[in-house]
């Protein structure tokens, strides 16, 4: 399987308070709504760790999703979390008590076009299908990607500012 980097990394970073269980929430039901989300097909959390330092936390986890367009073509989005500081907090909001975190998040969206994701093509006729055949639908591909990943970027970007206190 051959792959075409769409967005080589994509950075947000956010220091102070936000819930993380809400936020993973939130990005999860995002990739679910745009077909990247079914655990049981094409959603992965490929890695997490935990440790803890003193009092606060370090989180490190990446997620790997993936949606097939068709039998050639695949899409997948990869999000890195990095969380250093994180420790529990109590915060009051419209008079009312909720618990939270606060911390430094950094999370890296990447997105690839997959090619031959199942690899039942020989290399003579995929590149022949790929450049030949299906050259334009390979840039669509990549377009909706493009967009789709900027989406949750602005997304993401939004919840934790939205969620500030």
């Amino acid at each position: 399987m051959a792959k075409d980097k769409v967005v080589p990394k994509l950075k947000i970073t956010h220091k102070g308070v936000f819930d993380l269980g809400d936020l993973y929430k939130n990005i999860k039901g995002w990739l679910e709504y745009n077909g990247f989300g079914d655990e049981e097909k094409n959603f992965q959390e490929a890695s997490y760790t935990e440790r803890i330092k003193g009092e606060s936390k370090q989180i490190e986890s990446m997620w790997v999703a993936q949606k097939n367009v068709d039998d050639y073509f695949g899409l997948t989005i990869e999000l890195t979390f990095a969380v250093v500081g994180l420790v529990d907090v109590e915060i009051e909001k419209e008079g009312k008590k909720i618990k939270s975190q606060k911390g430094e998040i950094s999370i890296t969206l990447k997105a690839d076009l997959l090619k031959n994701h199942s690899d039942d093509w020989s290399p003579f006729m995929a590149s022949l299908y790929e450049n030949l055949v299906a050259k334009e639908r390979k840039n669509m591909h990549k377009t909706y990607l493009y967009g789709r990943v900027y989406a949750l970027h602005d997304e993401i970007k939004e919840y934790l500012e939205m969620n500030e206190y």
